[in-house]
């Protein structure tokens, strides 16, 4: 039987995004699999500290993954994290290039880190004793704090796109979130090329087909 995996979801005042957030979960074709979603937006702790709180009430489980409101995931996501986990024998993967979708300027672009041991925060997926190892700081944003803790050398991510070049998840930059506004300031911001923007606009809309 494959290991439960538990969803973290800090959802916050966007309805829309939140309701895509679940309909992502529940299309994932990893079966156990289980997704805590709790509101936020009143919450007067830090990310860190709210994510703790959760994740202590959480069933047993093996592995944790972030599953942020306002991304969206194709039905593999689950079940190519943790194999890639499995394969490495890492505590800790996620991706360290991915697809991100302004919506004010309705425009994608592509991060990508030329270090594989960094993985984007969103997009962490990691065993249950990494946590247990260290707990998330008590500070907003808390991933990279946490991920220095746990040793970059216990991380290694996996490119957020498949060889034909179609997305495994999309963050949604709406200019409430952590990513608004840097990407004119790195070097690791591309724009996409016109079939990456179709592909994400697929995702996003729901209206990607494949067979998983």
């Amino acid at each position: 039987m494959d290991p439960l995996i538990v969803c973290v979801c800090l959802a916050h005042v966007n309805p829309d995004f939140t309701e895509r957030a679940k309909r992502s979960f529940y299309s994932q074709n990893y079966e156990r699999k289980h997704l805590l979603l709790v509101h936020t937006e009143k919450s007067t702790l830090t990310i860190g500290a709210n994510r703790n709180t959760i994740m202590e009430a959480s069933p047993p489980c093996s592995y944790f993954a972030h599953w942020d409101y306002d991304d969206v995931s194709a039905p593999d996501r689950l079940s190519l994290q943790y194999a890639h986990i499995q394969k490495t024998g890492k505590l800790l993967t996620g991706f360290y290039e991915m697809a991100m979708h302004d919506v004010k300027n309705d425009k994608t672009w592509v991060y990508s880190n030329e270090d594989h041991r960094y993985a984007l925060g969103t997009s962490l997926f990691y065993r249950r004793e990494a946590w247990e190892f260290a707990k998330f700081p008590d500070a907003t944003p808390e991933d990279n704090k946490w991920r220095k803790e746990i040793g970059y050398d216990n991380c290694e991510s996996m490119s957020g796109f498949r060889a034909d070049g179609s997305p495994i998840m999309v963050q949604t930059v709406h200019g409430g979130n952590a990513s608004a506004g840097i990407y004119p300031s790195s070097h690791r911001y591309k724009t996409a090329t016109a079939e990456q923007e179709r592909a994400v606009r697929e995702l996003l809309n729901g209206t990607a087909v494949r067979n998983l």
